[in-house]
């Protein structure tokens, strides 16, 4: 009867070990699938309402948005590009994710645009 009880006792402790390993991966994916979104969000308001501004200005907007969201970018990531009513604004950036107790890199990548010709 030890025996049994002993196996089910490590049975149990090893599933709750993965579920927590997968857990702990799930949330340090989460955040930065929500941080995308969200600044992906946000430039399409940019691109929409300001991007038609100064190129400098549109910059500096990009850039407070890629703090205030913890995302990991430099003004060489960035493209933006002006015509007459229509604006696009090219995004990528690494951001490394550990999943499983492990480092991978991800690479987040994006264009938006007004929509207007």
């Amino acid at each position: 009867m030890d025996r049994e009880g002993g196996g089910f006792i490590s049975k149990s402790v090893i599933c709750i070990v993965v579920l927590g390993l997968l857990a702990y991966s799930v949330i340090n994916l989460g955040m930065p699938w929500f941080n995308y979104y969200s600044f992906k969000d946000r430039l399409k308001e940019v691109a929409l309402y300001e991007a038609r501004g100064p190129r400098e200005k549109v910059m500096k907007i990009i850039m407070e948005t890629a703090e205030d969201k913890d995302v990991p970018l430099d003004e060489k990531d960035v493209e933006i590009v002006q015509t007459g009513k229509k604006a696009i604004i090219r995004v990528e950036w690494n951001d490394e994710v550990q999943l499983f107790g492990g480092w991978i890199t991800k690479v987040w990548h994006f264009s938006v645009d007004t929509g207007m010709e």
